[in-house]
């Protein structure tokens, strides 16, 4: 995306003459009329200094308090990891699985999204040990899933650049053409920007922390390069420069031409469950799942947080459940054989408290920190090795002493 330099004005003072003429009733905020809540000159500046204790908290504190958190630990980690994508682009190797289950727990982002959509999970309980992926999902992404109106707006409202209504149906290769050779000026993508908030905000779905959130972001990405947003701090992808944003991640996980350059085959990547973008489809799944998405803060090995799954689960009836666990076994043990080992006991718990028969268990885990992934899908009764584990590993284990 190349933004004009010369109309790249001060943000702050931006922001400030918006609030003086009045037209903030553009982002304005409030589960009742876009007139009854806006975000005062305040609000703003706190926004624009990355007052974070004051603005990233609060996020926080608001999920925690909601009802759709399913269960926190208590424990304060509010660094606020930037992790709000994955960047897993060699993902399409996951095993493919379509059998329906009842709720999907997923640790880390929308690396979860797609197994959910393609398992068709009833529900999604987004799952981390700190508040930071969770805000992310919850205040910024959701409003974005929710908002557009199929897969091409979703990846143009978080790259906040315009889109036609002539542009709505082009495909995700000819949107991300569009966005990394055309150019706009800075009105056009700063009234783009107002027009998407302005609907989220009549939208009785959001409150005024999804629009802080969204207006923080939206910030971030004209300030140019893309690398800081006040509330959310560094974006994943800094190096990319003005690229240095969501779209970077959701386009070599998503756009059909750089999965078959990453060697994905055409055949897979054209079914219509591929992934959350992959067909109105799949995607009207992935916004089901995010009308009311759960939320747990806790450790992947914390207990307490699987029996609240559990037992939530068991009001409603729900046998069939479905565990993504990402890298996070090799990110704790990096080196084979005692993330093995650590993966196992999890395993092994996870069994134990969903018995069978009464319940059907699939785990989903990734090996390596860094491609290429090594992407494992496990029943209750796959024979599963140390070898398997380690097939492909970039590490290990320590020297002995």
């Amino acid at each position: 995306m190349a933004l004009r330099k010369r109309l790249n004005y001060s943000l702050a003072a931006l922001l400030f003459a918006v609030a003086l003429t009045g037209s903030i009733s553009a982002f304005a905020v409030g589960k009742a009329s876009p007139q009854s809540c806006r975000l005062s000159l305040q609000d703003i500046t706190k926004l624009v200094q990355g007052d974070l204790r004051s603005v990233t908290d609060p996020f926080a504190i608001s999920l925690e308090k909601s009802p759709r958190m399913l269960y926190n630990d208590g424990q304060q980690r509010r660094s606020f990891t930037p992790f709000f994508a994955s960047n897993e682009s060699d993902w399409y190797n996951t095993p493919w699985d379509e059998k329906p289950t009842d709720v999907m727990v997923g640790f880390g982002t929308n690396g979860s999204w797609d197994l959910a959509m393609r398992k068709n999970a009833k529900e999604l309980v987004l799952a981390d040990w700190e508040s930071g992926p969770l805000v992310g999902q919850e205040f910024l992404q959701r409003p974005f899933i929710l908002t557009a109106r199929n897969p091409t707006e979703f990846l143009a409202m978080m790259a906040g650049v315009p889109l036609k209504e002539s542009q709505l149906n082009m495909s995700l290769d000819e949107f991300n053409k569009m966005l990394y050779t055309s150019s706009w000026t800075f009105e056009e993508v700063h009234r783009a920007q107002q027009g998407y908030v302005l609907r989220m905000s009549t939208d009785p779905r959001f409150g005024q922390a999804e629009i802080q959130a969204v207006i923080s972001y939206y910030m971030a990405i004209v300030q140019g390069p893309i690398a800081n947003s006040p509330a959310f701090g560094p974006l994943r992808g800094r190096g990319a420069g003005e690229k240095g944003y969501l779209p970077v991640y959701f386009g070599p996980r998503y756009v059909p031409s750089q999965l078959i350059a990453e060697g994905a085959p055409k055949n897979l990547i054209n079914k219509a469950f591929f992934s959350i973008l992959s067909s109105q489809e799949s995607f009207a799944r992935l916004k089901m799942l995010f009308e009311n998405p759960r939320y747990a803060k806790g450790a992947i090995d914390d207990l307490h947080l699987y029996q609240a799954v559990k037992a939530e689960g068991d009001a409603k009836g729900y046998r069939s459940y479905t565990f993504n666990f990402t890298n996070i076994p090799d990110a704790i043990s990096p080196n084979g054989k005692a993330a093995f080992e650590y993966m196992q006991r999890l395993r092994a718990g996870l069994y134990g408290l969903f018995p069978a028969p009464e319940y059907d268990v699939t785990i989903f885990v990734t090996t390596n920190l860094g491609p290429p992934h090594h992407f494992i899908r496990l029943e209750r009764n796959t024979p599963f090795t140390e070898t398997d584990w380690r097939r492909d590993a970039k590490f290990d284990d320590p020297p002995k002493r």
